[in-house]
């Protein structure tokens, strides 16, 4: 039980870090910057097989400049922080926590993923005129 919590559960915490700082960064981009942004299904599906490796890439697509690929390094340094310290609450939880861990993990991840899609949803098609 224990190797499939040192798995989900990161992974949960890591993703959901991801989607949450990318959500967050186009909300604060221009118009020109939120057009060289992934479209919708290109961002899930980069943030969730490339991981920490997306967020460079989308500050770069955004801001072209060396500067904004920095910064997104910075931001997956951080995430990566995140990643680490759901790994050490794994390892701190007691053998009969782990079970409940994972499906606490999955349920939230679930629901924040439902919640997520419907006001990026709304949002994209509210900022790009459609």
């Amino acid at each position: 039980m224990r190797d499939v919590a040192e798995i989900v559960v990161p992974w949960v915490f890591l993703t959901l870090a991801l989607f949450a700082l990318v959500d967050w960064d186009e909300s604060r981009l221009s118009r020109a910057e939120l057009e060289r942004a992934w479209p919708p299904a290109s961002r899930s599906l980069a943030l969730a097989y490339f991981g920490l490796l997306s967020v460079p890439l989308h500050f770069w697509r955004t801001r072209r400049t060396a500067l904004g690929t920095a910064l997104g390094f910075a931001w997956a340094a951080g995430a990566f922080g995140v990643d680490w310290g759901a790994s050490e609450l794994v390892d701190a939880l007691p053998e009969p926590a782990l079970g409940p861990g994972i499906a606490v993990a999955l349920v939230g991840f679930t629901a924040a993923m439902i919640w997520r899609s419907r006001k990026v949803r709304w949002w994209y098609h509210s900022a790009r005129g459609h």
